[in-house]
C-alpha cells in the first residue's frame, strides 16, 4: 500500500513538472495576444501583427491566435494570401464554423480570385443554413438570427461578385435571397437594382425588347417597395414606357441617322501634385468597361428612336487609341483630374481622319469618373464645329443620355439647359412632367421643339 502511494506521488510530481511550463506558455500567449489587441486599437498594426505571431508561436494549438492574425491581415493589410493561411490554420485547429469560410472568401476576394471567393461564400451559406435549421429546431432564436444575418451578408457579397463576373441574373437572385434572410439589410435595394438594371440594359442592347420590358416592370415593383430609383435621371416607369413605345414602333425608317464616333482612350498614365504630394495614375480600361460602353450606346440609340417616334436614329463607330493619355487638369479642391485631349497626337490624327464623317464625337476615358461634359465645339481646335461628349464607362446611363441631349440642345437651339429642374422649368410652361424627371423632359422636347426644328436637321454638316 505504501509502495502504491509512493508511485502515485512520484507520478503526480512528474505530471506537475511537465504541465507547469505548458501552463506558463499558455498564460504568456494570452498576455501576448492581449498586447496585440492593444496595438491594433492604437493603430500600430505592424506591432500588432508581430505580437500576434509571437502569441501563436507560444500556443500553436489554440485557434484564436491564428484567427486574430487573419483579422489583422485581412482588414488592415488587405493581404489575401496571409489572411487565407491564418484562417485555414484556425479551421484546422478546431474553429470550423460557417464564418470561417466566409472569411476565407474575403481573402480570395482580396487576391482577386473571384471564382474561389464565390465558392467559399456559397460554402459558408450552406453551412449556415444547416446551423439555422438546427437552431430553429431547438428554439434558439438568438443563434437563428445570427445565422440569418451571416447568410444575408454572404449573399450580399455574392451579389457584388456576380456583377464583377457579368453574371447579372445571379446577382439579382442573390439579392432576392437577402430579402428572405435579412430584409433590413442596408443598401438592399441598391443590390437588387444593380443586377436587374444591367439585365434590362443588356436585353435592350441585344434587341430583346420584350424581355427588357418584363424586367423593367419588375424594377418598377422594386422602386415601389423600397422607394428608391436606381438612376434618378431615368425613372423606371418612364423607361418602361419608352421600351414599350419602341416595341410598338417596330421596324423604323428614320429621316436622319446621327453619326457618332467613339474614341476610346484606353490607357491613362499621368502624374500630378496635389497639396504638395506627388500623385500618379496608371490605369488601363478593362474589357468590362468597354462592354458597358457598348451596351449604353445601344440603349441610347433605342431611347432616341422612341422619343422621336422612329424619325431619328444613331449610328456608332469605335476608334481605339493605343497611346496613353498623359495630360490632365487638376481640380485642387477634390483631388480629381479631368482629361486634356488637345495634346494627344494619336487622337488628333484619328479625329481629323473621321471629322467629315461624324456629327458627334464621344471621348471615352478611364480616369476618375468625375464630371461628364456635352455640347458642341471645335474639338482639339480642329474645324468644323461638331458635337462632343466626354464620358466614362462607369457614368450612369442617365448621364450618357443627359450629355447627348446637350448636343441636341446646341443644334436645335433649346435654352436654357436643365429645364427639368425647378428654377429653369418656368421657361417651359407647356411641359407638364414631374420636376426632376429629365427623361420625360427630353421626351417632351423631342415631341415638340426637336420635331418642330426638324429631325432631319439634327446634324452638324448643316448646323456649322
Amino acid at each position: 500500500m505504501k509502495r502504491s502511494l509512493y508511485f502515485i506521488f512520484i507520478l503526480f510530481i512528474y505530471l506537475l513538472t511537465i504541465s507547469l511550463p505548458a501552463e506558463k506558455a499558455s498564460e504568456r500567449a494570452s498576455k501576448t495576444y492581449k498586447r496585440s489587441l492593444k496595438y491594433e486599437i492604437k493603430g500600430q498594426i505592424d506591432r500588432a501583427i508581430e505580437t500576434a505571431i509571437k502569441a501563436e508561436a507560444l500556443d500553436p494549438s489554440y485557434w484564436r491566435y491564428s484567427w486574430h492574425l487573419g483579422e489583422l491581415y485581412l482588414y488592415h493589410k488587405k493581404d489575401g494570401e496571409k489572411c487565407l493561411k491564418a484562417y485555414t490554420d484556425a479551421i484546422q485547429k478546431g474553429y470550423d464554423r460557417p464564418i470561417s469560410y466566409h472569411k476565407q472568401a474575403h481573402c480570395y476576394y482580396e487576391m482577386q480570385k473571384y471564382d474561389q471567393s464565390i465558392d467559399h461564400f456559397l460554402l459558408s451559406i450552406e453551412k449556415n443554413k444547416i446551423r439555422l435549421k438546427n437552431a430553429e429546431a431547438e428554439n434558439k432564436q438568438k443563434e437563428a438570427n445570427h445565422a440569418k444575418y451571416q447568410i444575408g451578408d454572404s449573399y450580399s457579397w455574392l451579389a457584388h461578385l456576380y456583377i464583377k463576373k457579368d453574371r447579372y441574373f445571379r446577382s439579382y437572385k442573390a439579392a432576392k435571397e437577402i430579402e428572405k434572410y435579412d430584409p433590413d439589410k442596408r443598401n438592399l435595394s441598391v443590390m437588387l437594382h444593380d443586377g436587374i438594371s444591367r439585365m434590362v440594359y443588356n436585353a435592350i442592347s441585344y434587341g430583346n425588347l420584350k424581355r427588357a420590358l418584363e424586367l423593367c416592370r419588375e424594377e418598377v415593383k422594386i422602386v415601389s417597395r423600397y422607394g428608391r430609383e436606381p438612376d434618378k435621371r431615368i425613372p423606371r416607369k418612364t423607361l418602361c414606357e419608352l421600351i414599350e413605345k419602341r416595341i410598338h414602333l417596330g421596324k423604323i425608317q428614320p429621316v436622319y441617322t446621327h453619326n457618332i464616333t467613339a474614341f476610346y482612350f484606353r490607357h491613362l498614365q499621368t502624374e500630378y501634385d496635389w497639396k504638395n504630394k506627388k500623385k500618379s495614375i496608371n490605369r488601363k480600361m478593362t474589357d468590362a468597361e468597354q462592354r458597358t460602353s457598348g451596351t449604353y450606346m445601344n440603349v441610347l440609340t433605342m431611347l432616341i428612336e422612341s422619343m422621336s417616334d422612329g424619325k431619328l436614329s444613331l449610328s456608332w463607330k469605335s476608334v481605339y487609341l493605343s497611346r496613353p493619355l498623359t495630360d490632365v487638369i487638376l481640380n485642387e479642391s477634390k483631388d480629381e483630374v479631368s482629361p486634356v485631349f488637345n495634346s494627344h497626337a494619336e487622337f488628333i490624327k484619328q479625329y481629323k481622319k473621321y471629322v467629315d464623317k461624324l456629327d458627334t464625337a464621344y471621348l471615352i476615358w478611364n480616369g476618375p469618373t468625375g464630371e461628364a461634359k456635352g455640347g458642341s465645339t471645335r474639338i482639339a481646335g480642329v474645324p468644323p464645329v461638331r458635337g462632343f461628349v466626354v464620358i466614362h464607362p462607369e457614368h450612369s446611363m442617365g448621364i450618357w443620355l443627359h450629355e447627348f441631349f446637350h448636343v441636341i440642345e446646341n443644334i436645335a437651339g433649346i435654352s436654357p439647359s436643365h429645364g427639368y429642374y425647378k428654377p429653369q422649368r418656368k421657361h417651359f410652361p407647356a411641359w407638364k412632367g414631374e420636376t426632376g424627371n429629365q427623361t420625360d423632359y427630353f421626351w417632351w422636347h423631342f415631341q415638340t421643339s426637336v420635331k418642330n426644328f426638324g429631325y432631319e436637321k439634327i446634324r452638324f454638316s448643316e448646323a456649322d
